[in-house]
């Protein structure tokens, strides 16, 4: 099971940490860099606690509010691209994409290091947005569909139709997974939208966030400078 906030870590006298409190890499089922890093932030919130001698569910809170702020945002983006990769009707999307994601880190050694480091789980999963990943991955998909399209030209017909068949191949396996098992299919729908709206209320708020500190920053230079 991976992590869900909506499930409680602390109680009183408990903190759950590592794959206990669900922090596992939900790309490649890995948790060593979760465990290590929530057992550092137990100790850091449990140290005041024993000092006080109160250990209970409050008292422990910070560290709950800790492991949301750093890992929520990037085990809901974990989890959505993992949903996505569930559906085997859109498998050959995914295996183009990797095909492509090959091919830029092949040119390009930054690139290479970040998207490896996502995959191993030693990079955050937020880094798979960064401006370096995204247009790096945009701007070797136009060299392959620019490629794509001059060999398909090339082929005559033939290679329009054989594009075709497989961008229709892809459609006609999700209606007929619809078709085959709606409840299942409805089920991967509902996991999807829910881990895509999870995603974007934590942007937002962290943007919020962001915004707030910013504006705290400024209004404090200010102060500064009169």
């Amino acid at each position: 099971m991976t992590y869900n906030h909506r499930l409680p870590i602390v109680a009183d006298r408990l903190m759950l940490i590592g794959d206990a409190a669900g922090l596992i890499n939900p790309l490649n089922g890995e948790g060593i860099q979760y465990a290590l890093l929530s057992a550092r932030w137990a100790a850091e919130t449990v140290a005041p606690c024993l000092r006080d001698g109160d250990l209970s569910a409050q008292a422990l809170a910070p560290f709950a509010a800790r492991v949301e702020c750093e890992l929520g945002y990037e085990m809901a983006l974990a989890q959505l691209m993992v949903q996505f990769i569930t559906n085997r009707a859109l498998t050959p999307v995914w295996l183009q994409s990797l095909k492509i994601i090959n091919a830029r880190a092949r040119r390009d050694a930054d690139y290479a290091r970040i998207a490896a480091g996502i995959f191993a789980g030693l990079i955050p999963a937020r880094d798979a947005l960064s401006f370096k990943i995204v247009l790096g991955t945009i701007d070797e998909a136009i060299r392959s569909l620019a490629v794509q399209a001059l060999s398909t030209t090339v082929a005559g017909p033939r290679g329009w139709a054989r594009l075709s068949i497989d961008v229709a191949q892809v459609g006609f396996q999700l209606a007929y997974n619809a078709a085959a098992n709606p409840s299942g299919f409805a089920e991967w729908m509902r996991g999807t939208m829910t881990y895509a709206l999870e995603l974007a209320s934590r942007a937002a708020r962290d943007g919020m966030q962001a915004g707030r500190a910013s504006a705290l920053s400024c209004r404090g230079k200010s102060c500064t400078d009169r």
